[in-house]
């Protein structure tokens, strides 16, 4: 799924960021992401595309966060 394979370089991007302070360089702190992501299926309206990719976002965070899951 070409969706997940995004999703999963932007979280591991991501996570490879550091924020540091402007004058001492010293890292406060970094973020992660937590993501779902859901193919259009055949019968699938708006809201049940969005329906089960929302909830693949849940999973992820229910999971610990820092993830990508499919929904």
């Amino acid at each position: 799924m070409i969706g997940a394979k995004l999703a999963e370089a932007v979280r591991l991007r991501t996570k490879a960021m550091k924020i540091r302070h402007r004058n001492m360089r010293d890292v406060l702190f970094s973020v992660t992401i937590s993501g779902g992501v859901a193919s259009l299926q055949q019968g699938d309206d708006a809201s049940s595309l969005i329906a089960r990719a929302d909830a693949a976002l849940y999973a992820s965070k229910r999971a610990g966060r820092d993830r990508v899951s499919r929904g």
